[in-house]
């Protein structure tokens, strides 16, 4: 369980009682490669070159001689599992060992990147965007549909930031919009869609008890993880007595295999048992208090994020591009699920419906007197003869 290699980006050996030189976490970097694994395995990143330029835009990082991150360089971290608490060395026949050192990631989070790794057909992201214009690509022009552009247009005595249309075509080609006027408009429709405080305070109360409905669900996973974990044993038990009951080199070869893929998942059925540990006083309010602020104040992290939180704004929020026309603004957006449930400001406008209903009430006929309905039975006789 002690790696004995070069300390990888993120670790440093130091001296520990009772273990001697342990590898322990070298921060900022540790941190960086937090961020940058668990950014992959979620799809911030989509490829490994993106994973390396995220890497290039902390200085901390070590970089090559060229003061880049090779490519090579940057699949080996995302390979390795000694971010994940476990040691792998085949040519010593060490495959997934549980290390001694803490890990940055889980192993769940390090199975969803080895399986992106293998099977990832996703688009890069754009290589063009830049904090000066945090919308290019994401708002679409409003008369050809095509998304518009940006630039610096230089001036008298200084440049000025600018989206346009270059559509070959297109009715608005060449016509620029000041950055600040489409930003501008885009950080009021973030405020249009904000959920009103009924509806936020329904959310918490609607999390409270999904919060209480988890808690017992997490208590069945244990039970089923530790069911699991005790099957698994089984299962490398056996394979463990049929590999020392064979000299057929196939069967060594598949035998070996299969316990190499048992050694993962208990690993994994042991993390679920400590995932899934009862959580401590106030984790209710801790764990959904970033969601629940974004859902109540879009537009502050639009306001005062970086590049990054404000594409991550966009993605949260927006399930499309956004359709802005030069002249009226923008149109019509389509929000995410979460914002569709909230239903925006519209609870301001609800009101209980009336116990009579909501057609107009109708006016009672009175009943006739008993001798009323006598004297005009008497007048009708009376008026036939």
């Amino acid at each position: 369980g002690y790696y004995v290699h070069a300390a990888m980006i993120g670790y440093r050996y130091q001296k520990r009682d009772g273990h001697g030189k342990l590898l322990v976490r070298d921060e900022p970097h540790a941190s960086i490669i937090q961020e940058g694994l668990e950014g992959y395995a979620a799809g911030r990143f989509q490829t490994a070159a993106e994973f390396a330029r995220f890497l290039e835009s902390h200085p901390s990082v070590p970089q090559g001689k060229s003061g880049r991150i090779h490519r090579q360089r940057a699949f080996d971290i995302l390979r390795s599992p000694l971010y994940c608490g476990h040691i792998t060395k085949e040519a010593w026949g060490i495959h997934f060992v549980h290390g001694k050192h803490e890990p940055l990631i889980s192993v769940a989070t390090w199975q969803k990147i080895q399986d992106r790794l293998d099977g990832n057909a996703n688009a890069p992201a754009r290589q063009d965007l830049n904090q000066d214009f945090p919308l290019r690509g994401a708002v679409l022009c409003g008369s050809c549909y095509r998304p518009y552009t940006a630039a610096w247009s230089k001036g008298r005595s200084k440049h000025y930031p600018y989206y346009s249309c270059q559509t070959r075509g297109c009715a608005m080609r060449g016509k620029s919009i000041r950055a600040e006027t489409i930003e501008a408009g885009f950080s009021d429709l973030l405020r249009s869609i904000t959920p009103a405080q009924p509806v936020l305070a329904v959310a918490r109360e609607m999390l409270n008890d999904l919060w209480q409905a988890q808690l017992q669900n997490q208590a069945r996973l244990r039970g089923q993880a530790a069911k699991q974990l005790k099957a698994i044993d089984r299962k490398i038990e056996s394979a463990m007595a049929r590999l020392l009951g064979t000299d057929s080199a196939v069967l060594v070869s598949a035998y070996e295999d299969q316990i190499k893929k048992l050694e993962i998942e208990k690993a994994r059925a042991k993390e679920l048992i400590s995932q899934h540990q009862p959580p401590k006083p106030g984790a209710l309010e801790q764990t959904y208090r970033t969601a629940l602020s974004f859902l109540a104040n879009p537009w502050i992290l639009w306001d005062n994020g970086d590049l990054h939180h404000k594409r991550l704004v966009l993605r949260l929020t927006f399930t499309r591009p956004l359709t802005y026309d030069r002249n009226r603004g923008y149109r019509t957006a389509e929000t995410t699920l979460p914002f569709k449930a909230l239903g925006g400001n519209s609870i301001e406008n609800v009101a209980m419906v009336r116990m009579r209903g909501l057609e107009p009430p109708r006016r009672k006929t009175p009943e006739p007197k008993s001798g009323a309905s006598t004297n005009s039975a008497t007048s009708a006789r009376e008026t036939g003869r």
